[in-house]
């Protein structure tokens, strides 16, 4: 991912790096017609803690048959890349 992410360009993070948050973000879609992020973090956060909660640090990805690092941990790591991102004001 870019690392100037910009506040518009967060789902696209959110979903190449936990594809499993997909369809959550797909209901989002469907459900605002938009990215509301702010809504979209509560989704997230509600996703990470049911991931948690699932253990599910078993998870394959389907793609390659790998074992990808836990959906916990990427969650976190694209968290990590976002708040590196410079501010920005919006206008």
């Amino acid at each position: 991912m870019d690392p100037a992410l910009s506040y518009e360009r967060v789902a696209d993070l959110l979903r190449a790096q936990v594809p499993e948050f997909g369809p959550a973000l797909q209901e989002h879609l469907t459900d605002f017609g938009e990215v509301l992020q702010h809504v979209l973090f509560g989704d997230f956060t509600r996703f990470v803690l049911d991931a948690h909660r699932q253990g599910q640090e078993a998870l394959v990805e389907p793609a390659t048959g790998r074992r990808p690092a836990p959906a916990v941990i990427r969650c976190f790591g694209a968290l990590r890349v976002a708040w590196r991102a410079p501010a920005r004001p919006r206008c």
